[in-house]
């Protein structure tokens, strides 16, 4: 008996997600938690150009509208954190766009900026300044959408020519991680537009960095052992078409009030998948724990500091495009090609 129920634990099947947002007319392509009032609420686009807002205390869709046109898909969706009621959208027609949540609903954005360019990149947001991929080849750049003239503020190219800008995201408001169609990984100061590191993730092969995300954390090891110093652990995720995910470490040491970015020596982990292609990377914002989704459409979630996969979801039968964590609760949203949004609440004491 006790040999029978030790078998059905191990067979034990995958959880069901808490609840699932069905109401979209296409797949969707981005989630995006906000908190207003200390009320959890959903943002999300999909891919004929229609934006989405629901709460999630009620489950329900507060509005939705055509962001772009020509059910152009919608890559980019950001919240500005000094403003909780503004957020940008990056579609595949090449426009970025600034929305006020108060005025969203009369469909017309408070700010358009056309990049004359077609890309499958995401945007970022470093204060008031949006992070999208240019017209120039392999070129990332800032736009400030409160200047009338002039908006691009800074551009960051690598050395050569990498082909298409894959992923993008902006760490801590100072550093900026580029991956590439060549399966470069390139890193910039923001502060003073200088390159920090060019790294060939796969060497010998050039494999597009299909999924990438970044987080950081205290060592608080490193940072004991001298007082007057501080070290920070900057930790970048990157998936590519094959199985294989790649664990980058940096660390930044505050050493005479300057900050500094280096490429540690070794790699943290290096995970392999039982199946190729990786859609989705993101970590929670406490830096513990990474989700991610493959071509097979199940979400894995894993330690941080080792790599150990502690469950797997499997709900979707289509891909999943875009995870969120939410910033004040343990639930995560995943978007996928079914049409659907799947909310999973993932507290457990084991996975801390």
């Amino acid at each position: 008996m006790e040999h029978e129920s030790s078998k059905k634990k191990l067979f034990s099947p995958p959880p069901e997600p808490s609840f699932v947002l069905r109401s979209f007319e296409s797949g969707v392509t981005c989630v995006h938690y906000s908190i207003i009032d200390n009320k959890s609420f959903l943002y999300a686009a999909d891919q004929i150009g229609l934006v989405y807002l629901y709460n999630l205390h009620l489950r329900t869709n507060i509005f939705k509208f055509q962001a772009h046109e020509n059910n152009e898909s919608i890559f980019g969706l950001s919240l500005f954190s000094q403003n909780k009621n503004n957020f940008v959208t990056l579609g595949k027609d090449g426009f970025v766009k600034v929305w006020d949540l108060d005025k969203s609903i009369n469909k017309t954005p408070i700010w358009t900026y056309q990049l004359n360019h077609c890309s499958f990149c995401n945007c970022d947001i470093t204060q008031n300044l949006i992070v999208v991929p240019l017209k120039e080849s392999s070129t990332v750049g800032t736009l400030d959408y409160r200047l009338s003239s002039s908006v691009i503020v800074q551009k960051f190219s690598p050395s050569n020519k990498c082909g298409m800008v894959m992923k993008l995201h902006v760490l801590n408001d100072k550093w900026l991680f580029i991956a590439y169609e060549n399966g470069l990984l390139a890193v910039y100061n923001l502060i003073n537009s200088q390159p920090i590191a060019e790294i060939n993730v796969i060497e010998n092969k050039d494999e597009p960095l299909m999924a990438m995300d970044v987080c950081s954390f205290v060592d608080n090891q490193k940072t004991n052992d001298d007082d007057n110093d501080e070290f920070i652990i900057a930790t970048c995720l990157c998936g590519t078409s094959l199985n294989e995910i790649y664990s980058i470490e940096f660390i930044e040491q505050k050493k005479l009030n300057q900050f500094s970015l280096r490429k540690q020596d070794k790699t943290k982990f290096h995970l392999l998948l039982p199946n190729n292609g990786c859609n989705v990377i993101k970590y929670r914002q406490d830096s513990k724990l990474f989700a991610l989704s493959s071509w097979d459409s199940r979400i894995r979630l894993y330690r941080r500091h080792n790599g150990k996969q502690l469950v797997m979801f499997d709900y979707h039968h289509q891909h999943v495009n875009c995870i969120d964590f939410s910033p004040n609760t343990f639930q995560m949203a995943c978007g996928s090609n079914d049409r659907t949004v799947s909310i999973w609440d993932i507290y457990n004491r084991k996975m801390e």
